[in-house]
């Protein structure tokens, strides 16, 4: 049926965006009127993504 597939059965959660300076990258979102968000915490060495440890 319609709509049972993932193609059409998806929501997008959230994006990362790897930047240089947290604080000039949060002066330019809140210039654009983007003032509530708050930075992730780095990956530690013991973090895993998928199913491979982190290299942060």
């Amino acid at each position: 049926e319609k709509g049972d597939n993932m193609e059409n059965n998806w929501k997008l959660h959230h994006v990362g965006v790897a930047i240089r300076d947290m604080d000039k990258t949060v002066e330019y979102y809140q210039s654009l009127g983007i003032a509530t968000f708050e930075p992730s915490p780095l990956l530690s060495k013991n973090s895993f993504w998928g199913d491979s440890p982190s290299t942060g």
